[in-house]
This record gives C-alpha cells, sequence and structure tokens, in this order.
C-alpha cells in the first residue's frame, strides 16, 4: 500500500501573540479547505504559546500531526483535508 504524500504549507508567526497567532492559523486552515486539497499546514510559533494553540487547535477538530520545539519556538503540523 502507498500512502500519498501531502504538500506541506509553512505560516511564520513567530513574534505574533495570542490570539492572533490563533487567528491567523485558522484562517490560514480555511484559506487551504476552500482549494480542495489535503495538506499539512506547519505553523511556526513562539514557545510560550504552544500548549493553548495545540488544544485549541484540537478543540476545533483538527489533527497535530507533529508539534517539534526547535530552540525557543514550535513547528505544528496540522492535517487539513
Amino acid at each position: 500500500m502507498t500512502e500519498e504524500k501531502q504538500e506541506k504549507e509553512v505560516l511564520d508567526l513567530r513574534g505574533e501573540v495570542c490570539p492572533m497567532n490563533f487567528t491567523k492559523i485558522i484562517l490560514k486552515i480555511e484559506e487551504i479547505q476552500s482549494e480542495n486539497k489535503k495538506r499539512i499546514l506547519e505553523a511556526i510559533i513562539d514557545e510560550s504559546f504552544c500548549g493553548d494553540i495545540v488544544k485549541s487547535i484540537k478543540n476545533y477538530g483538527y489533527k497535530i500531526v507533529y508539534a517539534q520545539q526547535e530552540g525557543a519556538y514550535y513547528r505544528i503540523g496540522i492535517e487539513v483535508e
């Protein structure tokens, strides 16, 4: 069985504060959904917001495929269908 490789789109939100970083993630998800393509949205956010953002994204029903810390920020992969 072959696994379909998903495209990845990066949204760099370092320096953005809550709730604007979360709002921009949701708007980008909606934009991707309007294109009817399955894709991974990689949001780059400051470390201090990671827990809240991940929880909120899950509460909206989206799947987090990874959350990787890189220094003072995180890369969060969100599956968008």
